[in-house]
């Protein structure tokens, strides 16, 4: 077993088999204390509703795979 899996295999094994692939950001953080517009600040810069997120705009930018799915769902 990997090294990162350790921690992780305990709570979820079926998960820890493929932990070493996944990216685990610790870094982020916002001055709100409430969930919903933490949300919002992470994904779009600001803790208000209406605005595009980050997801939104890679679509945008990149287009979509598929002609009968959407590029990007929220």
């Amino acid at each position: 077993m990997e090294k990162a899996a350790r921690g992780s295999a305990k709570f979820f094994p079926g998960m820890a088999q493929h932990v070493d692939e996944m990216a685990f950001i610790h870094s982020c953080y916002t001055g709100s204390n409430n969930h919903s517009p933490a949300l919002f600040m992470i994904n779009t810069g600001t803790t208000r509703m209406g605005l595009p997120s980050a997801g939104s705009w890679v679509a945008y930018g990149l287009g979509s795979e598929s002609l009968s799915l959407p590029a990007f769902v929220r």
